[in-house]
């Protein structure tokens, strides 16, 4: 009975020096993991939001739309279409909110509660009004797309950096 105390006694000094070890170890591990995504600034979320795609509806077919394809987002009665630069357009029956969350927002803006804006597709900007910008896209826009005066600031530094 002794020996098997002195066993045990053995076993859990062995397993709290482990447990020690295994965190060390760890420990280390993670930081070289945090210093490699530190010295790797081209790899991020953000570049993988560059390659997102939808599963689109046009008419009965399902069709993929790459995010560098698309021109504008606008939403009318809950359903969100899509256009592309070539023109093409297609429905999804998700949110703005969602679909932006999705999307790099270096590349696109939200210009509204109803659009969604791509840099690449803005043909022209005039003043609206005293405080506001209506903005013309290639291809055109079937919904006005205005920048309110709350927007302003934001809209024109977003366009500044691309």
């Amino acid at each position: 009975m002794l020996i098997y105390f002195f066993l045990e006694r053995i076993n859990t000094n062995n397993l709290h020096t482990l447990s020690k070890l295994n965190k060390k170890i760890a420990a280390n591990h993670f930081n070289d993991i945090q210093a490699i995504q530190n010295n790797l600034p081209g790899i991020n979320i953000e570049s993988q939001k560059a390659d997102t795609r939808f599963l689109t509806n046009h008419g009965t077919q399902l069709t993929p739309v790459h995010a560098k394809n698309i021109a504008y987002i606008y939403t009318e009665n809950t359903i969100s279409y899509f256009v592309e630069k070539n023109g093409k357009k297609s429905s999804l029956f998700i949110s703005l909110d969602e679909i932006f969350k999705k999307l790099d927002d270096k590349l696109f803006y939200r210009a509204s509660r109803k659009v969604i804006l791509s840099a690449n597709a803005i043909d022209k900007i005039e003043k609206y009004g005293n405080t506001q910008l209506r903005v013309y896209t290639i291809p055109e826009s079937p919904i006005e797309i205005i920048i309110s005066k709350a927007k302003l600031t934001d809209f024109k530094n977003w366009l500044g950096k691309n």
